[in-house]
């Protein structure tokens, strides 16, 4: 691209502020950078008072380079580079995009993840979670020789509370049941989850079939202890809980065979008269 002036090039510039957050005029002869935020341009005459600081420049990357920009801030952005003549000056115009700082990369990535792996009404885990932790924490508990307890919980007859208080009464329970799982499942040594529907999955790695079925009398207890309070009236309900512990020398061969084997144990407690640990 050839231009007669500056002038041209801050009209090329203040056409260009639409694309880029940051435009950079590069002389190119000297190696060094003549800088500006030339969104401030906004007519022909000020883009040369614009420019009030200058800094070494080293032109190493080509068009849609992302890097770097700021070690101080771990700024990230995308540049392009633009060949320009401007009179019989061999200069560069550097468009530069702001992608993102690195704090706020991490930050984004951290709260993809936990929107990824959270169910949005009770804010326990979900099953997505489920299926990437159980798998891992039973290879771990298998290769440390350490038993691994699950507790499969079922609402009982949770679908007339919805038939009778409808659907938002029901996510008022669940959401309820979620605190006090919450609050029972030790945060370091296990952690709950909403398998899906009305049916939770407590994960206890290193915990012995004895340790297991006492915490899961003692949800059972708080639940069935519990009043839930809705727009619809107080409610009170029970649980089902089936309880399974493997250890390394009888572990199952898949994540899949683990949950069948406790979801037969939730079903014997229903059948049981519900209300019950299995």
């Amino acid at each position: 691209m050839v231009l007669e002036s500056l002038s041209d090039v801050g009209n090329l510039l203040y056409g260009l502020r639409a694309f880029s957050s940051s435009l950079y005029f590069v002389d190119s002869t000297c190696g060094l950078i003549l800088y500006g935020e030339l969104q401030s341009v906004h007519s022909q005459g000020l883009f040369e008072r614009s420019f009030e600081k200058s800094f070494d420049y080293q032109i190493l990357f080509g068009p849609g380079t992302t890097l770097r920009v700021s070690a101080e801030d771990s700024t990230v952005c995308s540049i392009l580079e633009i060949p320009l003549i401007v009179g019989e000056r061999v200069c560069t115009l550097v468009m530069a995009r702001r992608i993102f700082r690195q704090e706020e990369r991490i930050e984004d990535e951290n709260a993809c993840r936990e929107t990824a792996y959270t169910d949005f009404l009770t804010h326990l885990y979900n099953r997505r979670y489920i299926d990437l932790r159980l798998p891992a924490d039973l290879q771990s508990c298998f290769e440390q020789k350490q038993p691994l307890s699950i507790l499969f919980i079922d609402i009982d007859y949770f679908k007339k509370i919805n038939d009778h208080n409808g659907h938002v009464a029901g996510d008022c329970v669940l959401h309820g049941i979620a605190v006090l799982l919450q609050k029972m499942v030790p945060a370091k040594s296990g952690w709950a989850a909403r398998y899906g529907g009305d049916e939770f999955l407590v994960c206890l790695p290193g915990w012995e079939s004895d340790s297991a079925k006492q915490i899961a009398c003692r949800i059972r207890d708080s639940i069935r202890g519990h009043i839930f309070r809705t727009t619809y009236g107080q409610i009170a309900i029970t649980c089902s809980i089936g309880v399974e512990t493997v250890t390394s020398d009888h572990a199952p061969k898949a994540v899949d065979e683990l949950i069948y084997l406790a979801d037969k144990k939730l079903y014997q407690a229903k059948n049981a008269g519900r209300d019950q640990v299995v």
